[in-house]
């Protein structure tokens, strides 16, 4: 379950960078 909540918040850290370009 760590694993799965980590790469939740991976992916929403890259979606919000990508946003931010």
């Amino acid at each position: 379950s760590i694993n799965i909540v980590g790469g939740f918040l991976v992916t929403r850290r890259m979606l919000a960078m990508f946003q931010k370009s």
